[in-house]
C-alpha cells in the first residue's frame, strides 16, 4: 500500500506519480488492488474520465478523497490522437500539470478512473484551471481491444506547453522539464532559480505563477490542447 503522503500533492516533483502495474486495479482507502480483468470492476453507471496526469497514481486518488469512502475503478487503455502534455501555467503547488493535446497520429497508453457522480463533483473540486470536456471521437479510447464510449478528460484553460517548432511537449520529469524552461525562456531563470527546490520555493507566490504564465506565452511556447471547452 502507498501511504498517502507519498502523493505528488505531497511531494511536488515525483509528479505525476507511479500509475497501477496491473491493468485493471481498484483504489480504496486500504488498498491497491489487482483484479483479473474489467469485467470484474464495478464499472456500471460510473463515468470514464481519462487520467493523464496523477490522477492514474493510487496515492494522489487517497489524497484527493480523503475522508470519504470510495473505491476507485482504473483501466489501462490505448488512446490515439492524443498525448500527455504539459500545461502552459505552473499549478499552486509550483510544478507544470498535465494536459491531454490533441496530436494526430500519436498513441499512448493511459488509465481511466471510473468515477461516480458523487466522485466526478469532488473530482471537479481539484482540477482548477482545467475543463472536463468530452474525449473528442477522433480519439478512440479502447479498453481490452474495445472502444470506450462517453470518455472525459480535465484539459487546461491555459493551453499547453510546446517546442519552438511548435510540437506539444510530451510528459516528463518535473526536474527535467523545469531545467528545460530555464535555458528556453527568457527571464524566467531569474523568478525561478536554478534549482528544482528554488523554482518551488519561487511558485509558492502566485504573483510568480502568473509571471510564469506570462513569460511562456511570449517565449512562444504556448499551443492550444485542442480540447478547449466549446471548441
Amino acid at each position: 500500500m502507498i501511504p498517502v503522503d507519498d502523493s505528488p500533492l505531497a511531494f511536488p516533483l515525483t509528479y505525476p506519480g507511479i500509475p497501477p502495474q496491473a491493468p485493471f486495479t481498484l483504489i480504496t482507502p486500504g488498498a491497491v488492488i489487482p483484479v483479473p480483468d474489467a469485467g470484474a470492476l464495478p464499472l456500471y453507471g460510473r463515468c470514464p474520465v481519462l487520467a493523464v496526469g496523477s490522477n492514474a497514481c493510487a496515492a494522489q486518488l487517497r489524497r484527493k478523497f480523503r475522508g470519504t469512502a470510495h473505491a476507485i475503478p482504473l483501466t489501462r487503455v490505448l488512446v490515439t490522437g492524443l498525448i500527455s502534455g504539459h500545461c502552459a501555467h505552473v499549478g499552486r503547488t509550483g510544478i507544470v500539470p498535465a494536459t491531454p493535446v490533441l496530436v494526430p497520429g500519436a498513441a499512448c497508453t493511459l488509465h481511466i478512473t471510473w468515477l461516480t457522480p458523487t466522485e466526478v463533483v469532488l473530482m471537479d473540486a481539484t482540477e482548477p484551471g482545467y475543463d472536463r470536456v468530452p474525449v473528442p471521437a477522433a480519439c478512440p479510447v479502447l479498453l481490452d481491444g474495445q472502444p470506450v464510449t462517453g470518455c472525459q478528460a480535465y484539459a487546461s484553460q491555459s493551453g499547453a506547453l510546446a517546442a519552438k517548432d511548435g510540437m506539444p511537449l510530451a510528459l516528463m520529469p518535473q526536474p527535467a522539464l523545469m531545467a528545460l524552461l530555464r535555458d528556453a525562456v527568457p527571464g524566467l531563470h531569474e523568478l525561478t532559480g536554478s534549482t528544482p527546490q528554488g523554482w518551488l520555493r519561487a511558485m509558492a507566490d502566485p504573483a510568480a505563477r502568473d509571471a510564469a504564465r506570462i513569460l511562456l506565452a511570449g517565449a512562444g511556447l504556448r499551443t492550444p490542447t485542442g480540447m478547449e471547452a466549446g471548441g
